[in-house]
């Protein structure tokens, strides 16, 4: 697609890049939005079900489901942004994307604060007024939302989720597939490592280390369940009872596992 532009301080026309959106939910229209600040133009999206394409969402239609998009031979020279939240479901279409020579590139607001000395792997997508301060590194595939900062010297490790608000403090390592709720804040040199396929609470305060697969939830946060896997009802990596959970502070109702430490009063403050 053309259109007029300043290329060397001159108008001239330039090929606006278009980009394919995997997933269709409530985070969709913030990947759209993100992928347009940065120049791309959104050329549909892919849906999980097979009945939804004609369909439009946020005055964008689905051109296919996922199925259909892996049926093609090869994806080489295209480029495709994942909107959904559930880290392995990222995860796993990040790897089938890039298996067959599709490109997934790094969205970077603009109006967001990255240091030159920051490293970030592919697929990353960092929304409006994120700081990234020296010397951090974001690994592929992690969704950092709006206004959060991770602090220098720390490393956050691939296919991660951090929600809105949230600080992660200096000289910790978010292993991979970690996902950070809303406002969590985890505290410069007290939570070093945070493990792999963790779930933070949000408003969550982080005082120590959190091992592998952990639920972790309150000021401070402490253990709610040592594996997401063994939640009743949950699958690792599935939404699930989890998501109200993690983004609001509060057990949904049907709760098999509400207990005093994950009551409203006692997460949020």
């Amino acid at each position: 697609m053309l259109l007029y532009g300043f290329r060397k301080g001159r108008l001239a026309l330039v090929e606006q890049k278009i980009i394919y959106i995997l997933g269709v939910g409530h985070s969709t229209p913030l990947t759209i939005e993100l992928a347009e600040a940065c120049g791309y133009k959104v050329g549909g999206l892919y849906h999980y079900q097979e009945g939804r394409t004609g369909e439009q969402e946020y005055g964008v239609p689905i051109i296919g489901s996922h199925e259909d998009l892996f049926a093609l031979d090869s994806l080489q020279g295209l480029q495709f942004a994942l909107s959904m939240g559930d880290n392995s479901v990222r995860r796993r279409l990040a790897d089938k994307i890039v298996a067959v020579g599709g490109e997934l590139p790094n969205l970077l607001h603009p109006s967001a604060l990255i240091s030159r000395s920051a490293k970030l792997g592919k697929g990353v997508c960092i929304e409006a007024f994120v700081v990234l301060q020296p010397n951090t590194e974001i690994g592929s595939n992690t969704i950092i939302r709006h206004h959060s900062v991770v602090c220098h010297n720390t490393r956050v490790g691939a296919h991660s989720f951090i929600a809105a608000h949230s600080v992660i403090g200096a000289y910790l390592e978010l292993e991979e597939s970690v996902f950070v709720g809303l406002s969590a804040i985890a505290i410069s040199g007290k939570a070093q490592r945070i493990g792999a396929n963790s779930v933070i609470g949000a408003g969550a305060v982080l005082t120590k280390e959190v091992a592998p697969s952990c639920v972790m939830a309150g000021n401070p946060a402490r253990p709610i369940k040592k594996e997401v896997s063994k939640i009743k009802g949950v699958q690792h990596g599935e939404s699930c009872v989890l998501h109200a959970f993690f983004f609001t502070g509060r057990p949904p109702a049907r709760c098999s596992w509400r207990r005093p430490c994950c009551e409203p009063r006692r997460s949020l403050s």
